[in-house]
């Protein structure tokens, strides 16, 4: 359904993966974990499609996968976070360019490191909603959200680390709209059916939930 595409300018372009809805809805940027663009990243960017959503995926490793943790790792630690975050801004750029992207509103989705990434595009305004699974940003990274947030996060409240229970505690204090999902006993990369970590009762679950989150704030 979908296809590959170009983003940004020559000389500073990136890759992504783009599917569209028969008819016009709001678009959403989707932003991978760490094991890279993987097939299920554009199953799900179909997915979105297929509700209604102009889905673009975002590699930000320009092609390259891991498929040990130990890649993941690396390939995260290499990652040029400015350049990133410049292809995110740039991917929401382009959707709402795009015409069947009605109303003019861009939603983004990211996972681990991708939620990270997501949750900081979302600080500069770039954002109408936000979804970010495993993920919150560390005290020095924090900024208004001016957006609607999903967290999706493992582990029950009582299991959460003192890092996500201070970020929600000043997405509050600072007015953001924030909903957090808990997911207890369930590991972090619970989303990725490309890992064995994958939990698909939980994952078609969440993306339910992800779906009428970005609906309802999206197509207003």
């Amino acid at each position: 359904m979908g296809t590959e595409v170009t983003l940004g300018a020559a000389g500073r372009s990136g890759r992504g993966y783009l599917s569209e809805p028969p008819r016009a809805g709001p678009g959403v940027v989707v932003v991978h974990d760490e094991y890279g663009l993987l097939p299920h990243v554009r199953r799900r960017c179909d997915w979105l499609a297929e509700a209604g959503f102009v889905a673009l995926a975002v590699d930000l490793y320009d092609g390259r996968i891991a498929e040990e943790p130990p890649e993941a790792e690396r390939l995260a630690d290499r990652l040029d976070v400015v350049r990133a975050r410049g292809l995110l801004a740039t991917a929401a750029t382009q959707l709402l360019a795009r015409p069947k992207v009605r109303p003019r509103r861009v939603g983004g989705i990211g996972f681990g490191l991708g939620g990270r990434l997501a949750l900081l595009t979302a600080t500069t305004g770039t954002l109408d909603a936000v979804v970010a699974v495993s993920a919150v940003l560390a005290p020095e990274e924090r900024a208004l959200v001016p957006c609607p947030t999903l967290l999706h996060l493992t582990g029950g409240p009582a299991e959460q680390d003192a890092e996500a229970r201070g970020f929600i505690r000043d997405l509050r204090a600072s007015g953001t709209e924030v909903t957090v999902r808990t997911w207890s006993g369930v590991p972090p990369g619970f989303a990725n059916a490309d890992r064995p970590a994958y939990r698909e009762q939980v994952a078609v679950a969440a993306w339910v939930e992800i779906a009428g989150f970005l609906a309802g704030h999206l197509r207003r």
